[in-house]
């Protein structure tokens, strides 16, 4: 929530593969309660990753962005049910992702959450 107009933010993520380019990519894009965009970030990353660690990947900028534009409560959504439960704590993470899982985890503790769902 921006707490200076009440207004519910929804920061979506989603990351990519691109192979032929041997890189990956993420996308975040944060929207108020009426669907604007309201800050998005599009990165590549010059190193190729498997999917779950792609999504991995996105959720760890997912973080990093919304602290650098100064947002503190917002509703998240993971498009990796994997990456989501593993985030949650409902298993260990496959070791491909433990270090973004944990990174993620911790991030996480400065940005209340009103709502994380898939």
């Amino acid at each position: 929530m921006d707490t200076s107009t009440g207004t519910i933010l929804k920061i979506n993520v989603d990351g990519a593969i691109f192979q032929q380019l041997k890189a990956s990519g993420v996308v975040v894009v944060i929207r108020d309660s009426a669907g604007r965009i309201e800050a998005a970030l599009s990165k590549q990353l010059h190193m190729p990753l498997v999917p779950l660690a792609a999504e991995a990947m996105a959720m760890t900028e997912r973080v990093r962005f919304a602290w650098e534009v100064r947002i503190r409560d917002a509703v998240f959504e993971c498009g990796s049910k994997i990456v989501y439960d593993a985030i949650l704590g409902y298993f260990i993470p496959p070791i491909a992702i433990d270090n973004d899982i944990v990174g993620i985890r911790q991030q996480m503790e400065a940005i209340r959450m009103i709502k994380d769902h898939m």
